[in-house]
Formats: structure tokens, sequence, C-alpha cells
């Protein structure tokens, strides 16, 4: 009976191992936000959201990527951004994650360090930079 338990518990958590295992996920919750943007011809600051995003961003490091997604913050097919790695590596049992997005006419940046998370973005009539806490799950 004991081996039989031990080989179910063994296939569970074989079973759920590529869910958790080997990847570092992190929920991230923006607590600082500010945007500023073209009205009028002027640059103007635009009113912090009441509701402030929250997000899940995973380091994928076989791909050397930053993979960030939420509801606000994602591709138009639901898919994370992928943030190339400029500086990406482990001190301690901490990550240290800085990358960057570019398109044709936007820059975007990320950086995550311990528990806080920093990213911008910038185009030719908007910037806007948010900051927050992290927790590794």
């Amino acid at each position: 009976m004991r081996n039989i338990r031990s080989l179910v518990l063994g296939l569970v958590l074989v079973s759920l191992s590529p869910l958790g295992w080997g990847e570092d996920v992190y929920y991230c919750a923006v607590t600082n936000s500010h945007w500023i943007a073209e009205v009028n011809g002027e640059p103007s600051s635009l009113a912090q959201d009441e509701t402030l995003d929250k997000m899940t961003v995973k380091y994928d490091e076989d791909a050397g990527e930053i993979l960030v997604k939420s509801e606000q913050y994602a591709n138009e097919d639901g898919t994370p951004f992928r943030f190339a790695c400029t500086d990406c590596r482990r001190v301690g049992d901490q990550h240290k994650l800085i990358g960057i997005m570019q398109f044709a006419e936007q820059l975007d940046t990320f950086a995550l360090s311990g528990s806080k998370f920093y990213q911008s973005g910038i185009t030719e009539k908007q910037a806007y930079a948010e900051a927050g806490t992290c927790t590794k799950f």
C-alpha cells in the first residue's frame, strides 16, 4: 500500500512539474503610474488610473527574454510582451532583470530587482512610467 501511495504521489509531482519547476514567475502589482501625453499640441500630465494594473512576469532564461502580461499590457492576441534581456542575472536567490522592447515608433523598458519592478515607454507623443511590487510564485 505504501508503494502505491509513493507511486501516485510521484506521478502527481512529475505531472505538475512543468507548471512551476525551473520557471521563474512573478505576480506584480502596479503601485505608482504616471503618463504624459500630447494634448492640443502640448505635453500634459494625465491622471493616474484608479484601478492600477496587475501582471504576470516570467523570466525565460533559455530565450533570454522577460515575458510580461496583464489585461492592459499584452499583445492584441493576448500573448505576453517579450522584452529582450539586456542584463538578466541571478544575484544570490534573487533575479536582477532589465529588458527592452522596441517597435518602429515605440521603445519600452522593464526592470525587476528583488521585489520591485519599474517599466517605462516612450513614443513620439506620449511617455509613461510605472512602478510596483512583485512576489515570486
